[in-house]
């Protein structure tokens, strides 16, 4: 699992360099970051997974990570998007357990499978064990901040 660290330049380029060279299976990445990946087909689609239940998000609000895809480009040279949202990774801001247990800021981060990772049978029961150990209770540090905050 590679996770980016930081938002600036050169991070954004070795995640670049990372997925096109096919590195790494599993990413977590900044929610703004993620759809630029993904909407240029970086990531595989999580749907069928969640569909039979090899992925289990039923208690997670997933908004987060739907993504308009290009399906070409018209006559004038324009990109044609396709008209539904796709899900190509998992919003982990609610997996309360990694901000607890290894003190880990994942608001507005959400977690991806490249097309390249070579073993999907693998990689989606253990994408699915990451997101069994995230799940957790809110940490009080977080309530009190939204308390503090309203």
């Amino acid at each position: 699992t590679i996770m980016l660290a930081s938002n600036d330049y050169s991070s954004s380029m070795q995640m670049t360099t990372w997925i096109m060279a096919g590195e790494g299976d599993i990413y977590i990445l900044p929610a703004s970051d993620y759809k630029t990946y993904a909407s240029s087909g970086a990531f595989i689609d999580l749907q069928p997974y969640i569909d039979d239940g090899s992925i289990q998000v039923s208690d997670l609000n997933l908004d987060a990570a739907k993504v308009q895809v290009s399906s070409g480009w018209d006559e004038n040279g324009n990109t044609v998007y396709e008209d539904e949202l796709r899900l190509f990774g998992i919003p982990i801001e609610e997996l309360y357990g990694y901000m607890e247990g290894m003190s880990l800021d994942n608001r507005g981060m959400v977690m991806a499978i490249t097309v390249a990772n070579g073993n999907t049978d693998n990689v989606i029961p253990f994408f699915n064990a990451l997101i069994e150990a995230g799940r957790g209770d809110k940490p009080a540090w977080l309530l009190e901040t939204e308390v503090e905050s309203n």
